[in-house]
């Protein structure tokens, strides 16, 4: 199964284009924190309804969910090397949360089990 689910902030100006069939696309980057330190950047390309979705509702550095797959596409560079190129395809997007990831979890508020032996699994 091809599925991809992710959350991030919209890294680019969304690009609208026309596709062969003379349907709308659009085309955007998508950055996702990883961690800390690291944030790893998607292509995400949408059609149809989707891409009205985006175009009217978001931009660039606004918050977004997409859902999708992951598409692998090969070709040579300048200098003749193989290359593989990696494209989201969002069936689905959403407004995020735009805190996400900013919220703290008191740990005060569970309680230890002493015995393991209670649980069901």
């Amino acid at each position: 199964m091809n599925t991809i689910v992710l959350s991030g902030h919209i890294g680019s100006d969304i690009e609208v284009k026309e596709g062969n069939t003379g349907k709308e696309y659009v085309r955007f980057s998508l950055a996702v924190r990883r961690n800390k330190e690291v944030t790893d950047w998607f292509d995400v390309v949408a059609f149809t309804s989707t891409a009205q979705f985006v175009k009217q509702w978001f931009s660039k550095g606004s918050w977004i969910e997409v859902s999708g797959s992951m598409q692998t596409s090969e070709y040579k560079d300048k200098e003749g090397k193989s290359r593989k190129s990696y494209t989201v395809m969002g069936n689905n997007v959403s407004f995020g949360n735009s805190t996400k990831g900013k919220e703290t979890v008191d740990t005060n508020e569970f309680t230890t089990i002493e015995d393991s032996q209670d649980l069901p699994w």
